[in-house]
């Protein structure tokens, strides 16, 4: 009698283990409805934080000078491409937004960053784009 209960607790455990297995699975994100701009400002994204890595890892000692601005310089030209392709495009984040940069004025409505003048979303503290506080 043990012998069956323990095969029944077993057999019931492994039902609910497999179970994701077999379950049919919910469709991905709409890919289609991402736009070149949204690719861009990814990539943007991801080459801005490599940088930052990079800085940290030669800051660290974990990299010689020579790597370090090799590395820092394809980084570099990769972002400048893509703020320049995103210009292009006349996408929002490829451009700084006129008085935005570093001691400039925020915008009269304060979406702005006032660090790297990118649109700030109202009631957010801190900046989507460079982490700054808004």
């Amino acid at each position: 009698m043990l012998w069956i209960v323990c095969a029944v607790a077993v057999v019931t455990a492994g039902g609910f283990v497999l179970a994701p297995l077999f379950r049919e699975t919910a469709p991905g994100p709409d890919l289609e409805g991402e736009t070149e701009r949204d690719r861009l400002l990814e990539r943007k994204t991801a080459c801005y934080r490599n940088l930052k890595d990079l800085e940290f890892q030669f800051r660290m000692g974990r990299l010689l000078e020579a790597d370090y601005e090799g590395l820092r310089a394809e980084h570099r030209a990769e972002a400048a491409r893509i703020l320049a392709e995103l210009e292009r495009l006349g996408a929002p984040g490829g451009k700084r937004a006129a008085g935005g940069g570093p001691g400039g004025k925020k915008g009269g409505d304060g979406t702005r960053c006032p660090a790297c003048g990118a649109a700030a979303a109202p009631g957010k503290k801190f900046c989507a784009d460079c982490g700054k506080r808004l």
